[in-house]
């Protein structure tokens, strides 16, 4: 218990000093964009530009939550899409203080949803696994048409397309092997289990997970296999998400011309190149929810395309103040629903959570008839 104790606590001071290091490296590079001109910037657009921005983020979270509620329908699972989109929120909000920024909110919409519905969680992991396998699906796609944008009418060196084109096949090659793994006999997750066993790693532990593990897999299969009509369904609704992102940046020097600012209006390639490169870039931040990091390599962008530097600056700033509404939204869904022990790694071990009582019948009369001595 005091290991495991020393452990969380370790890995609180990690993402508390990683996360100093991040606003640290945020106000630096905020003070080399000039604030002053920024806020300028931010303050002519006014409200017109936080609701587009509001509006394409919205679309974006939307797309793959509908999705991912065909999913859950489809696999039985008794929730309405209230409850799916409360769920999501909440791991939105998980994954935007996470180190990796696209992953981390699994465990909380799991651990909500089973308790919610009385579904086993390996049941609603299934679903999510399949979900977040479309976004990569979708973003992977995107980016790969991106490039093919770009190469035949490129803003950029050649040493920015060959890294765009490096990291589009990787991705692709990632989602090609995760797809084999899946739909292979034997997916990922129980071929650990084994080795583990074999090599004498918790046998007696794992060997208890492994019939969960293989029944998870094999929903997974199941929803790949047979279930292809809302399998494309839920596709090109999670394709929504990175889609809406492609014209962000056109609306918003859209908004800075309409405002009376100077700013060129990009062609179809700066804009795939942009898509292309941000996705890429921010995939695998190093801080707690990519702070410093995302808004450098924003203003990177934007400096490598031409564009001003606080022009990018505003650019993240709406671009996390957006996030800030997702933030807020989703805590204070995870403090209603007792869920905030999820973030500071402090939750329950793998046991399924107790099924919720059951309902009894009411009778009609309006009370039951009291026996007195």
């Amino acid at each position: 218990m005091k290991s495991d104790g020393r452990r969380t606590l370790s890995q609180r001071v990690f993402i508390l000093l990683s996360l100093v290091a991040g606003v640290g490296l945020l106000a630096w590079v905020l003070r080399r964009a000039d604030l002053g001109r920024t806020v300028q910037e931010l303050a002519r657009m006014g409200l017109p530009a936080g609701v587009l921005f509001v509006a394409c983020f919205g679309v974006a979270f939307l797309g793959p939550t509908l999705g991912w509620h065909l999913l859950l329908r489809s696999e039985g699972i008794p929730v309405s899409f209230r409850t799916t989109l409360a769920s999501a929120l909440m791991g939105k909000a998980s994954n935007l203080v996470s180190p990796l920024m696209y992953f981390g909110g699994e465990s909380v919409r799991t651990f909500h949803l089973a308790h919610v519905s009385g579904t086993p969680k390996r049941r609603v992991l299934a679903t999510i696994i399949v979900s977040e396998f479309q976004l990569l699906a979708g973003m992977s796609l995107s980016i790969l048409a991106g490039c093919c944008v770009m190469l035949a009418a490129s803003p950029l060196s050649g040493r920015w397309i060959l890294f765009a084109l490096v990291g589009a096949i990787a991705l692709a090659a990632i989602m090609a092997l995760i797809l084999g793994l899946l739909l292979g006999k034997t997916g990922p997750v129980v071929r650990a289990m084994d080795l583990l066993i074999r090599i004498r790693i918790f046998p007696k532990s794992l060997a208890s997970l492994r019939d969960s593990a293989l029944e998870m897999e094999s929903t997974v299969r199941e929803i790949f296999r047979r279930r292809r009509g809302t399998f494309l369904a839920a596709q090109a609704l999670t394709m929504l998400s990175p889609l809406s992102q492609v014209p962000l940046p056109a609306l918003f020097f859209l908004l800075v011309r309409r405002s009376g600012g100077e700013a060129t209006y990009p062609g179809n390639s700066e804009l795939a190149a942009f898509f292309v490169l941000s996705q890429l870039l921010f995939m695998i931040p190093a801080t707690p929810g990519g702070v410093g990091m995302y808004e450098g390599g924003m203003i990177g962008l934007f400096s490598l395309l031409g564009w001003q530097t606080h022009e990018g600056a505003a650019f993240s700033i709406l671009w996390r103040l957006d996030e800030l509404v997702f933030l807020a939204v989703g805590g204070g869904l995870m403090i209603h629903y007792g869920l905030t022990r999820w973030l500071l790694g402090s939750g329950p071990g793998g046991e399924d959570p107790p099924p919720p009582p059951p309902v009894l019948p009411v009778p009609n009369h309006a009370e039951a008839p009291v026996h007195r001595p």
